[in-house]
């Protein structure tokens, strides 16, 4: 299954599930103004509990953004961060939350 989700202000999210998995592409700046767009278009743990971020398209994340990554891993599901741009790999080098993720590629 497919979908796509435009939030109102500045952030694409497309979500493919496939099995137990959701393969998720978030393009855009993930801030205060679009964090209920992005938890609105994840898969609940129960369908997904494996998370594949596409991240090549994100361009801006605040603290609020992170958190909402840090929440999905202490959901217990299993999170990876593929092609996170280098501020992104700032951000988690800076606050050491980096190693509660899967890099792709690694560091």
């Amino acid at each position: 299954m497919s979908a796509r989700y435009e939030s109102g202000t500045h952030l694409t999210i497309d979500v493919r599930e496939d099995g137990d998995r959701a393969v998720v592409r978030v393009a855009g700046e993930l801030d205060a103004a679009s964090l209920a767009d992005f938890r609105t278009a994840l898969p609940d743990k129960r369908s997904a509990p494996h998370l594949e971020f596409e991240l090549e398209e994100l361009t801006f994340i605040d603290a609020g953004g992170l958190g909402e990554f840090l929440r999905l891993t202490a959901e217990g599901r299993t999170v990876t961060l593929r092609r996170p741009q280098p501020l992104f790999r700032k951000v988690l080098d800076i606050t050491g939350t980096g190693g509660l993720f899967e890099l792709e590629p690694p560091s």
